[in-house]
């Protein structure tokens, strides 16, 4: 029988360990109709463009929060 994998990045308690505590920051613009996720960054680069990547997609179908009229916009911090 093979070896069960490991998650790698996680603690003892399963938690992820690859983020900050805080991990994304909301921000509402009603002028420009949008709320935006910037996520924080990871701690290695390609983590970083695969969340970059993500969000890309996650933000190309305009979808509205629900509830309001706002699109929202995933994004980097740094972007």
């Amino acid at each position: 029988m093979a070896p069960t994998p490991t998650r790698t990045g996680a603690d003892d308690d399963g938690s992820d360990t690859n983020t900050d505590d805080d991990d994304a920051d909301l921000s509402r613009d009603e002028a420009a109709g949008t709320l935006t996720v910037r996520l924080h960054h990871f701690t290695n680069r390609t983590s970083d463009e695969a969340a970059r990547y993500l969000a890309e997609q996650l933000s190309a179908p305009k979808t509205e929060y629900p509830g309001t009229k706002l699109g929202v916009v995933y994004r980097l911090v740094s972007d």
